[in-house]
C-alpha cells in the first residue's frame, strides 16, 4: 500500500525523480508522459488514488499537475515551475471527423480581477506571468473511459512569439475596463487573449462603476490559436503566413480590412476574368472557389493553412446566391455533430461556439443556380462574429436542440416512394421555426448515421446558418 503523503512533506527531486527548478527536466519528465493513460499515471504516483469528479472538466489537469509533476492545484500568480518560469496546462483533444483531432476548448490563463487589473502595466502583469512560457501537455478525450485517457503529446511555447498581438489585447481589455465599460466585454471582439466569462453566473465589482457589477472573467487563449499549437506540433502540416505574402500580421488593426480590400478589388468580376487574371486554371471539386480566392490573395499554395487565419480561428464560407435578390441557395452548413458530445457540451467550449468565432463570407452570385463557374460573378466578401444580441439568440436555440437531444429524439418514418419505403423525420425543430441556426441531416445518405446517448441510431445531423439570416448579413455588407 503506498504510504499517505502531503504535498508539505513530499520532495520532489526524490518522489518524482526530476528538477521542477530545471526546464530541460521538466522537459524530459512530460517526454516520459508521452503515450502513457491517466491509469498509468495513478499507478505511478507516490500519492493514494483518490477518488475524482470525472465531471469536472479542470480535474484531468489537475490530476496531472500533481500524480505526474507534484504540483499542487493553486491560484498562485506566479508560473507552476516557479523557479523556470513555467507554466502548465493540459489541454484536451477530440475526434473531429474521420482522422481529424482537435483542441477541445479554449484554454484559461488566469482568472481577471478588475479592480487589481487597472492597476498593472503589461511587463508585470498576472497574465503575463502567467503566459510567458507555457508547457502544453495534450490528451485524447474520453468521456466514457476515463482512466484510459492517453496523452499524446506535449509543446513548450514561448509567448515571446506572439507578444505583440496578445499584449494588444490585454491592453484592449484593461481600458475597457478602466473606463468602466467591464460589463460590455466580449470575446468575440479578440483574437488570441479573449476575457472570457467563467460560466459561474457570478458578477464582480469594477473600477469605475458606482452602479454595475460584471460578470466574473479569466483571461484565456482561444480555442483556435490553442488548436494552431497543437497543429504545429505536425510537422508534415503546410502553412503559409499573411505576414509574407500580404506583409500583415494579427496585431495590425488593418488585417481585416485589407485582407477585405485583396479580395473586393475583383467584386463584380466574373470568376473566368479573374482566373485568366492570375494564369489559373479552375480546380475541379466543391473547393474550387476556395483555392481560387486563396490565389487571388497572393499564396503560392491554394491547399495551404494560413496561419494567422488558423490562430484567431478564421473560417473561409464561400456563398452561392442569386446576383439579383441575394438569397441563398442553400443554408449555411458545419460539419457533422455528435449526438452524445453535444448533450455534454457547455455553450462556452461548445462546437458550435468555436465554428461561429469569426467567418469570411465570399458570396459567388448566380442567375440560376446551375451556371458554369466561369460565369459566376464574386460579390463582396465581408467578415461576420456574432454580436452579443445574436448570441444570445443562438445560445438560446442552441440550448433547446440540446435539451431534446438530452431527452431523446424521437424519429417517425413516414410512408415514401423512396428506395427505403418511408422517410425519417425527427422531433426537432426545422428551419423555419428559428431565428440564427437550426439542426437538420449532414450525411452521405441514410446509411451515414450516428448514435445518441439512448442508443438511438440517426441519420448524421449538422448545424446550419439560416438562409434569411445570412441573406439579412449580405444585404447588411452589400449598405456598408
Amino acid at each position: 500500500m503506498k504510504s499517505l503523503l502531503s504535498m508539505e512533506n513530499l520532495d520532489i527531486h526524490q518522489h518524482f525523480h526530476y528538477d521542477h527548478t530545471n526546464q530541460e527536466s521538466i522537459i524530459e519528465r512530460a517526454q516520459l508522459i508521452k503515450g502513457k493513460t491517466l491509469s498509468y499515471v495513478a499507478n505511478n504516483s507516490p500519492y493514494p488514488q483518490e477518488m475524482l469528479n470525472t465531471a469536472n472538466k479542470g480535474q484531468v489537469g489537475n490530476f496531472i499537475e500533481k500524480h505526474w509533476f507534484g504540483i499542487e492545484n493553486n491560484s498562485r500568480s506566479e508560473p507552476d515551475f516557479k523557479e523556470a518560469g513555467i507554466e502548465l496546462k493540459v489541454s484536451p483533444i477530440k475526434e473531429k471527423g474521420q482522422n481529424s483531432l482537435v483542441v477541445k476548448e479554449r484554454t484559461k490563463i488566469c482568472k481577471i480581477n478588475y479592480k487589481k487589473l487597472v492597476e498593472e502595466d503589461w511587463k508585470n502583469s498576472h497574465a503575463k506571468n502567467k503566459l510567458n512560457k507555457i508547457l502544453f501537455i495534450f490528451y485524447k478525450f474520453n468521456r466514457d473511459n476515463w482512466n484510459e485517457q492517453k496523452i499524446l503529446d506535449f509543446k513548450l511555447w514561448n509567448l515571446s512569439s506572439e507578444e505583440l498581438v496578445i499584449s494588444n489585447e490585454w491592453f484592449k481589455t484593461r481600458d475597457q475596463v478602466q473606463d468602466g465599460d467591464a460589463n460590455d466585454l466580449s470575446e468575440g471582439n479578440y483574437k488570441v487573449l479573449a476575457p472570457c466569462t467563467s460560466g459561474t453566473g457570478r458578477l464582480e465589482p469594477q473600477p469605475n462603476q458606482d452602479y454595475k457589477d460584471a460578470p466574473e472573467r479569466s483571461f484565456a487563449l482561444k480555442q483556435p490559436f490553442v488548436n494552431f499549437l497543437w497543429n504545429s506540433l505536425d510537422v508534415s502540416m503546410d502553412y503559409e503566413s499573411t505576414k509574407a505574402t500580404l506583409d500583415l500580421s494579427l496585431h495590425d488593426e488593418s488585417f481585416d480590412a485589407q485582407v477585405l480590400s485583396k479580395i473586393n478589388n475583383f467584386s463584380g468580376k466574373t470568376i473566368g476574368d479573374i482566373v485568366n487574371t492570375f494564369s489559373i486554371s479552375i480546380p475541379k471539386g466543391k473547393a474550387a472557389m476556395r483555392s481560387i480566392i486563396m490565389k487571388l490573395l497572393g499564396f503560392q499554395n491554394s491547399q495551404s493553412r494560413i496561419k494567422e487565419f488558423e490562430q484567431s480561428g478564421i473560417e473561409i464560407k464561400v456563398i452561392p446566391i442569386n446576383a439579383e435578390s441575394k438569397s441563398l441557395y442553400e443554408s449555411i452548413s458545419f460539419p457533422a455533430i455528435k449526438f452524445k458530445e453535444f448533450a455534454d457540451e457547455i455553450w462556452e467550449d461548445s462546437t458550435l461556439s468555436l465554428q461561429l468565432n469569426r467567418i469570411l463570407f465570399i458570396p459567388v452570385g448566380r442567375n440560376q443556380r446551375f451556371v458554369n463557374i466561369n460565369n459566376r460573378v464574386l460579390e463582396k466578401a465581408f467578415f461576420w462574429s456574432p454580436s452579443d444580441k445574436e448570441l444570445e439568440i443562438i445560445k438560446k436555440e442552441w440550448s433547446n436542440y440540446q435539451k431534446i437531444v438530452k431527452e431523446g429524439v424521437s424519429i417517425e418514418k413516414i410512408p415514401m416512394n423512396t428506395k427505403k419505403g418511408f422517410k425519417e423525420v425527427t422531433s426537432l425543430p426545422n428551419e423555419s421555426s428559428t431565428k440564427i441556426i437550426h439542426l437538420r441531416t449532414h450525411a452521405q445518405g441514410s446509411n451515414d448515421r450516428d448514435v445518441d446517448s439512448f442508443g438511438t441510431s440517426i441519420v448524421k445531423h449538422s448545424f446550419w446558418l439560416n438562409k434569411k439570416f445570412v441573406k439579412k448579413l449580405i444585404q447588411n455588407s452589400l449598405n456598408s
